[in-house]
């Protein structure tokens, strides 16, 4: 008796992108292993996609138009931060990391694979720390979307080349810090004032002044959303 063909594994693409969804689906109809269950442009269709479909992995774009999902009945709060006013280049300001969270408190066993245009090294690790399972360009070539599929559904961790390197890179190039510093720019990169700072670690608004100036000098970062992102980056930001 002739075995049944394995059933497709289920995916879902967001992207606001009406071009980038239909060719990514277009991509992955072409797989048989592979079935696009729906596309979403925003973080509420997103989460409602999920409710519904229930993929066993989202390709997620990381810039999206904002937007609040209403909570479902049972179902976890669903509420996807809001971009700042201003500059929207911080990861945390990126409606696809806050959505990638809600999706998997919805759904722990999804795989999410990011395909975005923003490669820097400290978007890349902000998603990856909000649960994403791979993360690819979107300049990627067909084998290399195939590739970061099947490692991702695998249970692995993917990355395409050239991002990998970088975060490598990046890491050989960012100045050691001591504890102190390390307090003081988590303390910033969290809102807080100097004179809040100085309460927080018991120390005075000129010791606070001192560690800033050491911050910037060293970072060579000169203004509270640089040090924010790079904070973001080194994991010392929530």
């Amino acid at each position: 008796m002739q075995a049944l063909p394995p059933t497709p594994k289920r995916a879902l693409i967001v992207d606001d992108q009406l071009l980038v969804r239909a060719g990514v689906a277009a991509l992955l109809e072409a797989m048989p292993e592979w079935q696009c269950v729906g596309t979403a442009a925003s973080p509420e269709a997103a989460v409602q996609a999920c409710l519904d479909e229930r993929p066993d992995l989202v390709l997620l774009d990381l810039h999206l138009p904002s937007a609040t999902p209403a909570p479902q009945a049972g179902a976890a709060s669903t509420t996807v931060p809001q971009a700042q006013a201003g500059s929207t280049t911080a990861p945390q300001e990126l409606e696809g990391i806050g959505l990638a969270r809600t999706l998997l408190s919805l759904q722990p066993r999804l795989r999410i694979l990011v395909l975005s245009g923003r490669t820097q090294p400290e978007v890349v690790r902000a998603a990856l720390r909000a649960g994403a399972c791979g993360f690819i360009g979107k300049d990627f070539v067909h084998e290399e979307l195939q590739q970061a599929l099947h490692s991702v559904v695998a249970g692995h961790r993917w990355l395409s080349p050239a991002l990998a390197a970088a975060l490598r890179d990046q890491e050989r190039t960012t100045p050691a810090l001591t504890g102190r510093q390390r307090d003081v720019l988590t303390l910033l990169a969290r809102g807080q004032s100097n004179k809040q700072i100085a309460r927080s670690l018991g120390v005075s608004v000129k010791t606070v002044e001192y560690h800033r100036a050491e911050l910037i000098a060293r970072l060579d970062l000169h203004d509270v959303a640089s040090l924010t992102r790079f904070a973001v980056a080194q994991g010392l930001a929530s």
